[in-house]
């Protein structure tokens, strides 16, 4: 972002703009052309990045603009697989490439509007309030997550006229420039993959919320606390847990996956307290992805 502008220039907010398909217009020093005018941009962006790193990105300001909100991220477990032979078939191939080709024959000289049929409306309407309902019982102060929330529930539509328009040009390529409505099928699709996004948004953000001084394993911030720790103890010393609810969730998982036990004890006050045990034994690379 503004690399080229000594940290002086708009790209941030270009890219905020660019999302929204708002007109850009870029004045040149130097070529024949020096005002280029782009009524509506469209720009697919898709990348990969070690999340040391994009916590650096993604910094409080890139959060509070709502840039970090646009992204679609995800932060799957590692899978290693076994070695294997088994290689696309060609047939799986050519339908693919099939399906490419018909989109790109698509030519409208002004945006085209998909209405959703009476069916795929209910469906938005349920999903609209259960995300709604999520975001009412978000904490007052977590504004990032409440904005990732919304900004996700608005790219299930764009998420939806992307699988209508691949659906089409599979089933019916011929018909793909009549294409008006997006079915229930299709946004149904959509919804599932969104809410897959929303669960790897909480992980993300989760992670981005780690302090650059602790450790991402979870066991290890444990750890580095005697192997002792409770609910209010976690809160305090780190960051990646917005509620009480979440941190004890996250240590019932680990004793769930036995790399600890609760144990309750008596706090000086003579009050009986709960606090979570690492078990030593335990392997030290479970991580903190599984835990939150």
């Amino acid at each position: 972002m503004n690399a080229y502008r000594g940290g002086r220039g708009g790209d941030e907010a270009r890219w905020l703009s660019l999302y929204d398909g708002d007109q850009i217009k870029v004045d040149r020093k130097t070529g024949d052309q020096q005002t280029l005018v782009v009524p509506r941009p469209a720009v697919s962006l898709v990348g990969t990045v070690q999340l040391g790193t994009l916590r650096q990105l993604l910094n409080a300001n890139m959060m509070d603009s709502g840039f970090g909100a646009r992204l679609l991220l995800s932060c799957p477990q590692p899978t290693f697989p076994d070695w294997s032979e088994s290689e696309l078939s060609q047939q799986t191939l050519d339908a693919y490439a099939a399906v490419v080709r018909s989109i790109l024959t698509l030519a409208h000289s002004e945006p085209k509007i998909l209405q959703l049929d009476l069916r795929a409306k209910a469906v938005w309407k349920r999903f609209y309030n259960w995300v709604t309902k999520r975001i009412r019982q978000l904490p007052p102060a977590d504004e990032h997550a409440r904005a990732g929330l919304v900004k996700l529930r608005s790219a299930c539509l764009r998420i939806a006229i992307c699988l209508q328009v691949a659906r089409q040009a599979e089933e019916a390529p011929h018909q793909l420039g009549e294409l008006a409505v997006v079915t229930e099928q299709t946004l149904s699709d959509a919804v599932r993959l969104t809410r897959w996004f929303m669960a790897q948004q909480k992980i993300l953000y989760a992670h981005l919320r780690i302090g650059s001084d602790e450790p991402n394993n979870l066991c290890e911030l444990i750890r580095a606390h005697g192997g002792l720790i409770t609910v209010r103890d976690l809160q305090r010393a780190t960051r990646r847990f917005r509620t009480s609810e979440e941190a004890k969730r996250a240590l019932e998982n680990l004793a769930f996956k036995s790399l600890g036990r609760w144990r309750t004890r008596h706090a000086p006050n003579g009050r009986q307290m709960r606090t979570f045990e690492l078990i030593e034994a335990a392997d030290p690379d479970a991580d903190a992805h599984e835990a939150s």
